[in-house]
């Protein structure tokens, strides 16, 4: 099977707004098409170097690798992000979170950015949920999280409160929701929503949590390794199709 890798410098970035919006009804995204990383835990490595307007032993560091984990519980963990020393490359499998913008990506009302461009097409898998429903995906094949030093960022520990800051660990954590192939949430009050306002700390919530299950909490994956191809699929042999079903010359 012929591989084809798509490695267009696509970003989604989080934005700062003065003002938040009603909240609307559950309606989260996923990134298109839909994609996941196929081996996870996915490590990610947080910049130890901090970020100097958080005042603070480590600028913030711990804050905001708890933060790129809220994303697993219940059985379900897409990531595993520990501080480390950073080398900001893309398309180098790594998946790091920088506080800097070496690439210049994130500019103007932009908090952070993700790349998330990198996926694999040629490397499909099949998300089986416990209720029967099933979800195909590509394989994410890199993904990095620049911060924008324009704006001061805060933490909730920190003992001057909050005014015109950010709070580092929901930027973060929107990003990550990036990393593991979501993108901005219809509902404002998701983490994953586009926007935040000044001194609005936000967590992951029901409605991030349901997209993150949409990819990751799986009964099944077949095709995780990579190689088979999802229903509908042209196919020849059962051996092509996840579901090891090929009816038709389509997999079932």
């Amino acid at each position: 099977m012929t591989t084809r890798t798509r490695t267009f410098c696509f970003i989604a970035s989080f934005l700062i707004l003065m003002v938040m919006f009603s909240s609307a009804v559950s309606a989260y995204v996923l990134l298109s098409p839909a994609r996941r990383w196929f081996s996870t835990p996915k490590a990610m490595t947080v910049d130890n170097g901090g970020v100097a307007s958080v005042t603070g032993i480590d600028g913030g560091v711990a804050e905001a690798t708890a933060a790129s984990n809220w994303w697993n519980g219940g059985g379900v963990n897409p990531v595993n992000a520990a501080a480390g020393n950073v080398v900001y490359a893309l398309g180098d499998n790594r998946s790091d979170i920088i506080f800097d913008d070496p690439l210049n990506i994130c500019g103007g009302n932009c908090l952070a950015a993700t790349t998330t461009g990198y996926y694999n097409t040629g490397q499909t898998g099949v998300c089986t949920h416990s209720n029967g429903s099933t979800r195909s995906v590509v394989a994410i094949t890199d993904s990095d999280v620049a911060f924008n030093l324009a704006y001061n960022y805060t933490t909730p520990n920190e003992p001057d409160g909050c005014a015109s800051e950010i709070f580092l660990d929901t930027v973060t954590s929107h990003e990550v929701g990036h990393v593991i192939g979501l993108g901005h949430s219809n509902t404002s009050s998701a983490i994953m929503y586009a926007s935040v306002a000044y001194c609005s700390r936000k967590v992951v919530g029901s409605d991030d949590l349901a997209g993150r299950d949409e990819l990751y909490n799986c009964t099944s994956f077949p095709g995780g390794g990579g190689g088979c191809q999802p229903k509908n699929a042209v196919c020849s042999s059962n051996g092509q199709c996840c579901s090891n079903k090929c009816r038709g010359g389509r997999c079932r």
